[in-house]
């Protein structure tokens, strides 16, 4: 840290403030005074960087394409299922760090493996999702038409 600095407006005796929290707290004084370079404002960019968001969307767009392509999990075949599984793996593979750990390599501070396996659960999750909805809507469907109550013949074939 730099030279502690007093606030304008305080005199001899008030607390001294590091140049840091200085421009954390008046970075547009900062600037002028010439203690800031251009783009540098005091304040910190809560998310990501675009790099990270496209390693994210890479990703997510593998572990879609293995998901739909070749092991052709599904439910939805066309485009629009393709586009939800890329956007839940993209999901999965930003909360994939977080809870899985920092391990192995990063690129553009994403950890690639814990991410790439994040967006496979997310895209995974997103079709066993679908499909448990899918089902659940055609048994109580055929139990309304059969004329009898859903809910109780659900927990009988369930237990």
């Amino acid at each position: 840290m730099g030279k502690a600095e007093t606030l304008p407006g305080q005199g001899p005796g008030s607390p001294k403030v590091g140049v840091t929290h200085l421009t954390k707290w008046n970075s547009a004084q900062s600037f002028r005074s010439g203690r800031l370079k251009p783009g540098e404002g005091g304040k910190k960019m809560i998310g990501m960087s675009f790099g990270g968001f496209l390693v994210l969307l890479i990703l997510g767009l593998i572990a879609t394409i293995v998901m739909h392509s070749i092991i052709r999990y599904r439910v939805l075949g066309g485009v629009d299922g393709f586009v939800a599984k890329w956007i839940a793996g993209w999901v999965g593979g930003w909360l994939g760090s977080p809870v899985l750990g920092h391990w192995w390599f990063q690129i553009q501070n994403i950890y690639v493996v814990p991410a790439l396996v994040g967006a496979f659960i997310g895209a995974f999750l997103c079709v066993a999702f679908l499909k448990a909805s899918a089902l659940s809507t055609t048994m109580v469907t055929r139990e309304k038409s059969a004329g009898t109550t859903a809910i109780p013949e659900m927990l009988r074939k369930a237990g």
